[in-house]
């Protein structure tokens, strides 16, 4: 069987977490301005964590089909002459430019062909087609419907309007195909993770303190090479020379189920790095033989519910 060493995901997924919680409304926010390079994150996160912005981006999408974040896109235009986004969008005819136009329903009579506001072909008698005279009963055979627009000045009906832009800043008039976009695609932790996500974090933030209180050495967050030359992505390493002590503690956020193969996979990570204490904190179910083999590894549980905050 062949081992995966890597948990590159999770642990860049635990700090985007950590640094999203430290920010307001608990999300990240990617900003983008079709039709250019320009691009950011808000917060920084590529700098704050010396991660390439589309490792980020990779990442959080992860989060979102894992369900730890939420995605909302929202739009924004701006004027292409002065950059600002207060812009009046206003509707016009496409016939003869009026913005005197109306959306509503249309009925149209099949067999004159006549279209034009349902409200026209209303009577105390039922449908009359306002040109014929004809009295409509079976829609779909008789008539049709549908939403449409009007125009009060020339009486052309659309289906869609045309549409213009007024800067409130400058002053511009720009067309729909010449005003800007900023699309800002915003991940947050979703409200069904929030809770396990802080606590997974603060029990990684407790042992930390934990251990260093007792004069170890501590490393969240890392990776930590074995005897194997195999780098590990680890949560918490923690050694003390002198008690010559060392603990490794792994956390899962992800996994529906701690199963056989995560508890030989961590300690195959443990016997290759050489730790004394191995830990795994986790609120998710072990398997029968999962936990078997946890008591015959010495792997000890920790149920992140029951750390103090």
């Amino acid at each position: 069987m062949v081992f995966e060493h890597t948990r590159n995901m999770h642990l860049l997924l635990l700090k985007i977490s950590n640094e999203t919680l430290a920010y307001e409304g608990n999300s990240i926010k990617f900003v983008h301005k079709k039709g250019t390079d320009e691009k950011f994150l808000e917060p920084p996160l590529d700098k704050i964590l010396n991660v390439p912005m589309e490792k980020i981006l990779e990442v959080l999408e992860f989060g979102v089909l894992k369900k730890v974040f939420e995605k909302r896109v929202k739009v924004s235009k701006f004027c292409p002459k002065c950059f600002s986004t207060e812009l009046v969008p206003t509707t016009h005819c496409p016939a003869c430019g009026s913005t005197n136009i109306l959306k509503g329903m249309i009925i149209g009579h099949h067999s004159c062909n006549y279209w034009n506001l349902e409200s026209m072909f209303s009577t105390p008698q039922g449908l009359i087609c306002p040109r014929c005279g004809d009295q409509l009963y079976v829609e779909g055979k008789d008539f049709s419907r549908k939403l449409m627009y009007k125009c009060n000045m020339c009486g052309n009906l659309f289906d869609s309007p045309l549409i213009d832009y007024h800067c409130q800043k400058c002053g511009k008039v720009a067309s729909l195909a010449e005003v800007g976009e900023i699309v800002v695609d915003e991940y947050r932790i979703g409200d069904s993770k929030l809770k396990v996500v802080e606590q997974v974090l603060n029990t990684l933030k407790y042992y930390e303190n934990l251990f260093k209180s007792k004069g170890y050495k501590v490393y969240t967050l890392t990776k930590l090479a074995g005897l194997s030359g195999i780098e590990y992505d680890v949560d918490l390493y923690a050694v003390h020379e002198n008690l010559n002590d060392s603990v490794l503690i792994q956390t899962y956020l992800l996994d529906d189920e701690i199963t056989p193969y995560e508890v030989i996979r961590l300690y195959t990570i443990a016997y290759d790095v050489g730790v004394k204490k191995v830990y795994a904190i986790a609120s998710q179910r072990f398997t029968k033989e999962a936990e078997e083999l946890a008591n015959v590894y010495n792997i000890e549980r920790i149920s992140p519910e029951n750390v103090p905050s």
